[in-house]
């Protein structure tokens, strides 16, 4: 049985959760480019720290949801963000179903800022 929650907050800390643990059967899954999986190990695993500790700001975040961020490594820009999709991962749904995980999932994805 999946839950269901219709504010901000939980918008935003469905995404943390999802941000900060990865993948989650019950959330979203994480993808990456393959520009991102062709880095060194230690750029990647820097990447991936600097996305999980992530700083937002009324600028990078208007709605406060954690949907979306830029973040450097070594000179190069990286993106990531969340979008929001059907239980098949193959339509996007309305805002307004985001937290129900009956009809909602979230994909991360994170890209080098030349794949956006």
């Amino acid at each position: 049985m999946g839950f269901y929650i219709s504010n901000t907050v939980n918008t935003r800390e469905l995404n943390d959760r999802l941000r900060i643990n990865g993948s989650d059967a019950e959330i979203g899954r994480v993808t990456m480019t393959a520009m991102v999986m062709s880095l060194k190990p230690d750029k990647f695993f820097e990447l991936l720290d600097k996305v999980r500790g992530y700083k937002f700001t009324e600028d990078d975040d208007p709605y406060n949801e954690h949907d979306f961020g830029v973040v450097e490594v070594d000179g190069d820009t990286f993106i990531w963000k969340i979008d929001y999709y059907n239980n098949m991962y193959d339509t996007g749904v309305d805002h307004a179903q985001v937290n129900n995980s009956e009809v909602c999932k979230r994909l991360l994805t994170i890209m080098h800022d030349s794949e956006y």
